[in-house]
């Protein structure tokens, strides 16, 4: 491990460059840390020009592996397999001895249902449907590998993502969804430069085969959410949909189904992160107005 390298000298590869990943990277850059990725998109390519941006299956990926002092994992898994350990495990054990710091992608879907109670790090994983149990599968797997070899693995479940323009301001803007109502239920989110933050903090102070939460401080209703969202826009709520009524086989039935709150606390204490989005309010704020800065003018 590298703990002696200059910032100006560490290179970071984002296998799977996607939206959580490109404010990682943008922080990265600000304080002087070279980055490159993978990602299937020419868009991309041509929006961040200050990162070497390369298809997952490239010749190149192997080389760029080889030179990089930090990863981020950041794809999700595929037919219940991890694609990076599936294509480049040897080429990171050869370039253990270079990387400082792993970064692995994971969701706090794997807790499953707590029947509405909070969970930590330490709390039982009990995931209730086939992407979640998938999602737990591969953590345990890229946990196992770096003990194996000796990696600094750090394992980040990410509660429900949202951001600058993809956010409830956006969904409620374009009103082509509905707020689903689920009696009690609360979901837990954070903010996606929270997420960058976070994934900084951690690759400036390594902690191995670790386990972080990353979630706010106020667990809500979405359709207080989507509410509020509405209220800052200045127009009516959404169509409500009652949970009850959603069909079974339904995508959206699965992300209500669990009942849990998510406590980030452990990397408040381990790496002194201070939320700049602590609820969804401080947090639709900011995305309003990036809403607006981008429209000049909501309507």
């Amino acid at each position: 491990m590298q703990s002696n390298v200059n910032d100006s000298q560490r290179v970071v590869g984002i296998l799977g460059f996607g939206y959580s990943a490109s404010y990682f990277a943008k922080l990265l850059l600000k304080n002087g840390i070279k980055v490159w990725g993978t990602t299937s998109s020419t868009q991309k390519c041509n929006i961040y020009k200050d990162i070497k941006l390369i298809s997952f299956d490239s010749i190149e990926v192997p080389s760029y592996i080889k030179k990089s002092t930090g990863l981020l994992v950041s794809i999700p898994p595929e037919e219940n397999q991890d694609l990076v350990l599936a294509r480049y495990a040897e080429q990171i054990i050869s370039t253990a001895i270079n990387i400082s710091w792993i970064g692995y992608l994971s969701s706090t879907s794997v807790y499953g249902d707590h029947g509405g109670n909070w969970v930590d790090e330490s709390s039982t994983c009990s995931p209730t449907y086939l992407r979640s149990i998938s999602r737990l599968k591969i953590e345990q797997q890229w946990l196992e590998f770096a003990l194996e070899h000796k990696l600094p693995l750090t394992v980040f479940r990410l509660s429900s993502i949202y951001g600058p323009h993809r956010s409830a301001i956006e969904k409620v803007h374009n009103r082509k969804s509905v707020t689903i109502a689920r009696t009690g239920h609360l979901i837990s989110r954070i903010h996606v430069i929270d997420i960058a933050r976070a994934l900084y903090l951690s690759f400036k102070k390594p902690n191995t085969n670790e386990i972080y939460n990353l979630s706010d401080d106020h667990p809500e209703n979405t359709v207080v959410i989507d509410n509020y969202a509405a209220e800052l826009l200045n127009v009516p709520p959404l169509k409500v949909i009652n949970y009850n009524s959603l069909n079974s086989t339904q995508t959206i039935r699965g992300f209500y189904q669990d009942f849990k709150q998510v406590s980030a606390q452990k990397i408040k204490t381990s790496l002194g992160l201070n939320l700049k989005f602590p609820t969804y309010k401080n947090g639709l704020n900011h995305c309003y107005n990036e809403f607006f800065e981008k429209n000049s003018r909501p309507y």
